[in-house]
């Protein structure tokens, strides 16, 4: 395999693993986050049950990243055509679940954004809730309630989210080099050197494969085929 496109797909599936364990992380902040930041006024709990749901239970998701990315990790170091195979084949099926999750998440963050705006300027503190208002609506500048206890769980769920989607936008770009890393050796043929054969002749000879046949006359000289026109 050519050194210098192994150690491209080596060096593009670090990057996603890497990519793959800070969204872990990530993920499982903004779980954290969400669990411990979320209210409804009450003490249902059921309610509480299905928030702590949320509570390390997200950073699975990071999945779709670091198994390619170990797998193709691996496909790099043993420069092995089968398991360049297997990692085209993650690559594909992640590059087509992380751009879902890359969608969800941007919508999300767009739908907060013109719900909400900057939390410091359209957010507060009060009767233990925070409260927000609409920054689109220019005429009532009414706060309303919203799920969550204070207003820097507020704040730190939106910085994390925005994190996170620029972090699958980034590990999605090097997991698509990847992927093209990967393919191409999948599909590349080794270079080999035409072998002659040899071939008996009736006089006792040898004739290459490669050689323009003869023919024998019958004064046991060798003359050449007539080629046609």
């Amino acid at each position: 395999m050519d050194k210098k496109r192994i150690l491209m797909l080596g060096v593009a599936s670090a990057l996603v693993t890497i990519g793959g364990i800070i969204l872990a992380v990530l993920l499982d902040q903004t779980g954290v986050t969400f669990g411990d930041g979320y209210t409804l006024n009450n003490t249902n709990a059921t309610w509480e049950i299905s928030v702590d749901m949320f509570r390390g239970r997200l950073w699975p998701l990071s999945l779709v990243y670091i198994i390619p990315g170990f797998i193709g990790i691996v496909g790099a170091f043993l420069q092995n055509k089968c398991m360049c195979v297997i990692t085209c084949i993650f690559t594909m099926l992640s590059l087509l679940i992380a751009g879902l999750f890359a969608i969800i998440t941007g919508l999300s963050l767009i739908v907060f954004i013109f719900s909400v705006g900057i939390v410091s300027e359209n957010c507060k503190d009060e009767d233990d809730i925070c409260k927000c208002r609409n920054p689109v609506d220019t005429f009532l500048y009414e706060y309303k309630d919203t799920p969550f206890k204070t207003c820097a769980h507020l704040e730190k769920l939106k910085a994390l989210v925005t994190a996170i989607l620029v972090f699958i936008i980034l590990a999605w770009l090097a997991e698509l080099m990847e992927f093209i890393f990967s393919c191409y050796f999948s599909c590349r043929t080794k270079a080999y050197k035409q072998n002659c054969e040899y071939l008996p002749q009736k006089t006792g000879g040898v004739v290459l494969s490669t050689q323009q046949p003869m023919l024998q006359g019958t004064d046991n000289k060798d003359y050449p085929l007539p080629t046609k026109v």
